[in-house]
């Protein structure tokens, strides 16, 4: 396993968007007050991640020397049969988020030195991977069988830090988490029940950003809260006080 990040990401793909400006100083004295039509897609710009999620997908099913396909379940999975050295089959995988990209294979550089020669990868990012879009990535092998490798993927530092960030924004607030919980959420709660007063403007705010980090999480490996995050996230559109801060999940400090 390889990882690597593209460099200068949204500048690799054509934008789809008709977009002139005049240029200012920083583009220098010659260009100044000139009009310049924009050819590749800008951070910032409303198309320019479809732009450039368009861009390498194009690449890799235009290209048939490389085989890879889009995967039916994640398109932001591609894949292809392979052989080990021994001949057993097996699938290689490329993952790609944004600019960061990870190459499952028996050998990852040369799949990868393939990418780089259509997109700029940065050289200091190539290499066995540590961590991909927020979990934490690990290798192991077994004692009874050396010769076995494998990787793993877990969401632990990236829960943790999500819970120092509430329980740092709730103190602000004079609060803080119960010390010890037996459900996810408190028993018998229902929030499509909740009669409590709807979220100021702070407050539903905030409870986006948590519904945001609790669905990651839920698609790093926390798949046992996956029904209760669901039920919260339906309550996005009007947020009241009871979803923000059910009833016995924070005390008074």
């Amino acid at each position: 396993m390889e990882a690597a990040y593209i460099g200068n990401v949204c500048l690799n793909a054509p934008t789809n968007e008709k977009i002139a400006i005049i240029c200012e100083l920083e583009f220098g004295a010659r260009y100044e007050g000139r009009s310049t039509k924009m050819v590749r897609a800008q951070c910032g710009l409303k198309g320019s991640g479809q732009a450039w999620r368009s861009h390498p997908a194009k690449v890799l099913l235009d290209d048939e020397n490389i085989g890879f396909w889009m995967c039916k379940a994640d398109n932001d999975v591609w894949c292809r049969p392979a052989l080990k050295p021994d001949e057993t089959k097996c699938y290689e995988h490329i993952l790609v988020y944004t600019d960061d990209n990870l190459c499952l294979s028996m050998d990852p550089k040369s799949i990868l030195d393939y990418l780089d020669q259509r997109f700029l990868l940065k050289p200091e990012s190539r290499g066995p991977p540590r961590t991909y879009v927020g979990a934490d990535i690990g290798h192991h092998s077994f004692s009874d069988e050396p010769e076995v490798h494998c990787w793993s993927m877990h969401s632990e530092p990236y829960v943790k830090e999500a819970v120092t960030n509430v329980e740092t924004y709730i103190g602000e607030l004079g609060l803080e988490l119960k010390k010890k919980v037996t459900t996810v959420l408190p028993h018998g709660y229902k929030p499509e029940l909740d009669a409590s007063i709807e979220c100021n403007e702070e407050e539903v705010s905030q409870c986006h950003q948590r519904i945001r980090v609790l669905r990651w999480a839920v698609e790093l490996d926390r798949v046992d809260i996956c029904t209760e995050v669901s039920m919260m996230a339906a309550h996005c559109a009007m947020s009241k006080r009871g979803t923000w801060k059910p009833h016995g999940t924070c005390l008074p400090i």
